[in-house]
């Protein structure tokens, strides 16, 4: 029945101009699990799942274990020294070549996918799709230092791993 159809409740969220207010805007932190599924759904890619719990569960988010029944609290608490570093590690585990999550994240292959082939439009394309094209330019050129020591290969993995890792994407 059309009584119970959500879908015109859900599109006139999404379509509000309040959805994308600054009081609504990247004003939230994000839990480990939106900061990792937002690396591998932007890079469209799947990952192996019972390494990503230990991950997510040493950086205060344990899906098997959840504080309350209400979940956890998050805000600010998922933010501090050692989650930082613990978020800079899961992001270099996930983007760079690595045996923990199978090599599967790709940022230079998605790019070229979609038709960005030489690495700073790739370096740029990275930038824009982790920060949906919401980036001071001076910001978007420190993230593109990144990537101006390595080869080609590795140039469009650092600055993916520097854009997980800069304050604009901890904020949803």
């Amino acid at each position: 029945s059309e009584h119970y159809d959500t879908s015109k409740l859900v599109e006139t969220m999404l379509r509000s101009n309040l959805f994308f207010s600054p009081a609504a805007y990247r004003q939230r932190i994000k839990s480990p699990v939106d900061f990792a599924l937002g690396i591998a759904t932007a890079f469209e890619e799947i990952i192996p799942t019972s390494k990503l719990a230990s991950d997510l569960a040493e950086l205060g988010q344990n899906l098997y274990n959840p504080p309350t029944v209400n979940g956890w609290e998050g805000g600010r608490r998922w933010i501090n020294t050692a989650t930082v570093i613990g978020r800079n590690r899961l992001a270099s585990a996930l983007i760079h070549e690595t045996k923990e999550y199978g090599k599967k994240i790709d940022p230079g292959a998605v790019a070229k996918k979609h038709g960005h082939s030489r690495p700073e439009d790739a370096g740029r394309f990275v930038i824009n799709l982790l920060l949906q094209g919401d980036v001071e330019p001076q910001v978007a050129d420190a993230l593109l230092e990144a990537g101006a020591d390595g080869d080609d290969s590795h140039r469009v993995r650092d600055i993916a791993h520097a854009v997980a890792v800069s304050p604009e994407f901890q904020l949803a």
